[in-house]
């Protein structure tokens, strides 16, 4: 792929289940767009790691050089071919391609984080909230050893949260979006809901209000779109299913 396309060669460890740790390669292009052609040889107690780039050397591989020589020139003899019978497979094993289209939806209580993400989740993405099921620790950080390896083994996700270290992360998605609102729409919202406590008391209001000044500017600088959280739900959803159709499909 590499070869063709150019791009960056990522590896990582692979560790879990009852087997001895090996290694997995793959590919990394322009824009983050992550293309892996043989991820699902690993079961589901198998994980990934984070991956680092390997710097190849120029004069290709030490290792198999032989049989990697061989190899390129057949594949290069069947793109050839594939070129001029177009109408003709040249390979009769299809390939599944895995595209990387990770995106985190962040923002202030009261903007619609989860709301959004239960939309996208109905339209049949795999979603994760990491407000619920013990993604935050006690000090308010995600876990990081298990937001790790849930990134690293999801090719397609869409991840909502507003956390203190979630910029160790950013490098792992091919999108951060922040939904923001006028302070007193967040207040409004959180004094409404009735499926969480928090933004019912002065002093979580307070908090909200001083989290907007403080903290709100640091996500937008880490933002890479920003959506007003005042329209409707169906037109969020809609803008960051564009952004997953925009890194390959889901």
């Amino acid at each position: 792929m590499q070869d063709l396309l150019g791009g960056e060669l990522l590896i990582a460890e692979v560790t879990g289940g009852d087997k001895e740790e090996e290694v997995h390669y793959w590919n990394r292009f322009v824009g983050g767009i992550e293309i892996d052609l043989t991820r699902e040889q690993f079961g589901p107690h198998r994980i990934i790691g984070d991956p680092r780039v390997v710097v190849r050397p120029p004069e290709g591989p030490r290792a198999y050089a032989t049989e990697y020589a061989r190899l390129k020139a057949r594949v290069l003899s069947a793109l050839k071919q594939g070129s001029a019978r177009r109408s003709e497979p040249t390979c009769p094993h299809p390939v599944t391609l895995s595209f990387m289209s990770r995106i985190l939806i962040t923002g202030m209580s009261g903007a619609g984080k989860t709301t959004v993400l239960h939309e996208l989740s109905r339209r049949g993405y795999r979603t994760v909230d990491t407000d619920y099921d013990g993604w935050v620790l006690p000090d308010g950080t995600w876990d990081e050893p298990r937001v790790s390896a849930l990134l690293a083994s999801s090719s397609s996700l869409i991840v909502s949260g507003t956390v203190e270290n979630q910029g160790r992360f950013y490098g792992r998605f091919s999108a951060v979006v922040l939904l923001s609102a006028p302070v007193e729409v967040l207040i409004q919202r959180v004094s409404a809901r009735t499926n969480n406590s928090y933004g019912h008391s002065e002093a979580d209001q307070s908090a909200i209000r001083q989290y907007v000044l403080d903290v709100e500017p640091l996500l937008r600088g880490g933002a890479t779109l920003e959506l007003d959280a005042r329209r409707p739900v169906s037109d969020l959803a809609d803008d960051v299913e564009r952004l997953v159709a925009a890194e390959g499909p889901a």
